[in-house]
């Protein structure tokens, strides 16, 4: 940190609980929960891997497996396509597109992370104009789709174009993350009564 980096702790996920839609999900995916990791916390959103994967319904049908949280909602993978996703809570829960994977999730957020603070050296207006072209850039490069329209990282970069925040306070931010969490455990979480 004493360089104004941002670190990248990295969550892996104990054992691969014998559950259909945990065993279901692609080789590269399980590799990437249990054996690779995700990232342990981001300052976006205040995103936190969760301490244990759970298996979540929604109404709609949508079921994931939820790995992350940010004060928003839930982070996790489609079970039907294998995306990441991100479900906001609130009256209506709302499904946004993340990343095309676990892996372009990670590789998303540690290269924001290692690139931080995007090369700008300006303040106020410019200087978050400066930021959000370089978030963009990151993001682009690490997953292309990950930058399409209503997706869940654009909205990262928009609002550091209208931020007035300095990179001094997002570290401040960074440094009030919470602590390490535990080893995690496998756990099922219906949201939908008798959806099976």
């Amino acid at each position: 940190m004493a360089d104004g980096r941002i670190e990248c702790g990295a969550r892996v996920f104990s054992g691969i609980p014998q559950v259909p839609e945990i065993l279901a999900l692609a080789p590269s995916t399980r590799r990437a929960l249990f054996g690779e990791g995700v990232p342990e916390y981001f300052f976006y959103q205040r995103y936190s891997a969760e301490p244990d994967l759970s298996v979540i319904y929604l109404d709609e049908g949508t079921a994931f497996v939820r790995f992350g949280s940010d004060c928003r909602g839930m982070i996790g993978v489609d079970l039907a396509g294998g995306h990441v996703i991100h479900v906001e809570d609130g009256l209506r829960e709302t499904i946004s597109f993340v990343n095309k994977t676990v892996v372009n999730f990670t590789k998303t957020v540690r290269m924001l992370a290692g690139q931080f603070p995007y090369g700008a050296s300006l303040e106020g207006f410019e200087g978050s104009e400066v930021a959000a072209d370089g978030i963009c850039t990151i993001i682009r490069s690490a997953d292309a789709e990950a930058m399409a329209p209503g997706s869940y990282w654009p909205g990262f970069a928009h609002e550091v174009a209208g931020w007035l925040y300095s990179m001094a306070e997002i570290l401040e931010w960074h440094q009030a993350r919470p602590p390490s969490l535990s080893t995690a455990r496998f756990e099922s979480s219906r949201r939908t009564e008798g959806r099976r």
